[in-house]
């Protein structure tokens, strides 16, 4: 027997169970509450299931309880920013499965190919989110229903995995870049526009237009990561995307985005000190930068669905025209760069990325010369001949 009921002097009944050498107990009531708890666990553990407490029914948990198992399990093998995915994409197949059954539990058995279609589906008409956004989030839910189908906890009650027939990846659209002018411009909206939390999309803007930085480094720059004096930046591994940026870097910086950041007031903490940043991590203020894009008359096409990561593209765009050295761009922004990227130490090509930095002009002081060559190109960029060019992400 793995279960068993214990009732002592003082009236406490309590439910004591044995699963592969581990041992357990839970309280009871009364004393058929116990029977039922027995019958339960004696039932899940016939059938290799291990009984938790904190599930209402281990032989037909919620889905939600499922989704907790399964970012659980993948806690130490995944970046806290994959996990963070994952928990969005799964969080919305649970309000679109709630449409599909408004009341009562949310069963395992709801999982179906058709289920993964219509969440699809939903994230396009209802979420209104790009093709590309709501194929991933399907893929997110897809791979959670086929871990689940294979587990040895949730196998035998979850629903064989089927692979639903989503849309095949879109081809890659070809994004323009805005200048560091028309970056100007919407920096400049922020800063004089007098909106709540402004001033801290204004920094963010100003950090990204400076360093070409992703949007989730630049929330995550702290005061200690910069030296103002040195006009130098480390971006910690924890901040990387890649593999080549976990290994961290310390990048040289405008001495103007230092006579800015001079400015800011008290030098601890995060720079960008969103109010929304939550305790396990932070919400992007995109919504506000949009606004601030669309007030200054910039041509939508340059930042619209990106209008953080416009900066980041201006940025490397902007140095390539330039005549910056390719591959102290690319070390500025974080990317691989090939073979140098294993066998060439950063150090070496210091100056290439100083050299890179210095040709940063300060805000609102950009050639218009370089703005009138790049609104005559039919895509908005300037290509001298035989000129080197990168991408970025």
């Amino acid at each position: 027997m793995s279960a068993w009921i214990e009732k002592r002097e003082t009236g406490a009944i309590t439910v004591r169970y044995k699963f592969r050498g581990n041992w357990g107990r839970v309280k009871a009531e009364t004393l058929k509450d116990a029977r039922k708890l027995q019958a339960e666990i004696a039932a899940c553990h016939a059938r290799g299931i291990e009984w938790r407490p904190r599930l209402d029914n281990s032989l037909n948990p919620r889905i939600s309880e499922v989704c907790s198992a399964y970012l659980a399990e993948f806690e130490l093998s995944k970046r806290p920013n994959t996990l963070k995915g994952w928990r969005q994409s799964l969080t919305l197949f649970l309000r679109y499965l709630r449409t599909v059954k408004p009341r009562g539990r949310l069963d395992p058995g709801l999982l179906s190919k058709a289920r993964i279609v219509g969440f699809f589906r939903w994230m396009l008409k209802e979420r209104g989110v790009s093709p590309t956004t709501a194929r991933t989030r399907a893929i997110h839910a897809s791979m959670f229903w086929e871990w689940a189908a294979a587990s040895e906890e949730f196998g035998e009650i979850v629903p064989r995995y089927v692979r639903a027939p989503l849309p095949a990846q879109p081809a890659p659209e070809i994004t323009r870049a805005p200048s560091w002018a028309q970056c100007d411009e919407a920096i400049k909206v922020a800063t004089t526009c007098g909106r709540p939390l402004a001033d801290y999309q204004a920094r963010l803007m100003i950090l990204c237009r400076f360093t070409g930085v992703r949007v989730a480094q630049a929330l995550g720059l702290r005061w200690d990561d910069f030296d103002l004096d040195a006009h130098t930046l480390r971006i910690r591994g924890e901040l990387g995307k890649t593999r080549n940026e976990r290994r961290g870097r310390v990048v040289p910086i405008s001495p103007h985005l230092s006579a800015i950041m001079a400015g800011w007031g008290r030098r601890e903490g995060w720079i960008v000190e969103y109010p929304t940043r939550g305790a396990t991590g932070h919400s992007t203020p995109t919504a506000g930068v949009r606004k601030h894009w669309a007030a200054s008359g910039v041509p939508s096409e340059l930042w619209k669905g990106r209008p953080v990561h416009a900066f980041r593209k201006a940025f490397a765009s902007e140095l390539i025209q330039r005549g910056a050295e390719r591959f102290a761009v690319e070390i500025l922004c974080g990317r691989t760069t090939g073979i140098q990227d294993v066998y060439v130490d950063p150090g070496f090509l210091w100056e290439s990325m100083v050299g890179a930095v210095a040709l940063i002009p300060p805000l609102g002081v950009v050639s218009s010369s370089l703005d009138q060559a790049r609104s005559g190109h039919p895509l908005g960029t300037l290509r001298a001949p035989n000129a080197a060019t990168t991408g970025t992400d």
